[in-house]
């Protein structure tokens, strides 16, 4: 558990917060689903935030390395 690491404050995960309060609203979605469509639809949420993540990342590096 994060408490017990040494070295870990709260800011350290205070990135992960956002990314699992988003991953909540799927909950009511999939609760009664079997396992694989459960597992299925947290991927493809997860998968779909890291590339809109990564389209901003290289989007926000492009203005800045154009504008500088």
């Amino acid at each position: 558990h994060s408490k017990h690491k040494v070295g870990a404050g709260k800011e350290d995960f205070e990135t992960c917060e956002p990314v699992f309060s988003e991953s909540n609203a799927l909950a009511c979605e999939i609760q009664n689903t079997t396992n694989f469509h459960r597992h299925h639809a947290l991927d493809e949420h997860f998968s779909f935030t890291d590339m809109d993540r990564y389209a901003t990342l290289c989007k926000s590096l492009f203005i800045s390395s154009t504008l500088g």
